[in-house]
């Protein structure tokens, strides 16, 4: 699994994420931070139903474990890439 990103700093939103799968690449997945600490979200769709906004998942994991794992990974890529960015930039926030 290769991830790449883009690191964003707009409202909760810290990272637009690429990952690639030997012959697939899936896009989408962004790491958001809320104050309780960055998460993997997963692509998503916006429908409209009845007036409402609801988001639905492109990706889905079948297990809790597999997903953990995924987001383990994203995340560490995530990690890896602010501190990138710390040692160019020292002054910058985040």
């Amino acid at each position: 699994m290769q991830v790449s990103m883009k690191l964003i700093d707009f409202g909760s939103l810290r990272a637009l994420v690429d990952v690639q799968f030997e012959d697939m690449e899936v896009r989408g997945f962004k790491v958001i931070d809320n104050g309780e600490g960055p998460w993997v979200a997963m692509p998503a769709k916006e429908i409209v139903r009845d007036g409402h906004k609801q988001f639905w998942n492109i990706v889905r994991f079948i297990n809790d474990e597999a997903k953990q794992k995924f987001s383990d990974q994203v995340l560490d890529a995530y990690r890896t890439e602010l501190d990138k960015r710390s040692r160019k930039c020292p002054g910058c926030s985040d």
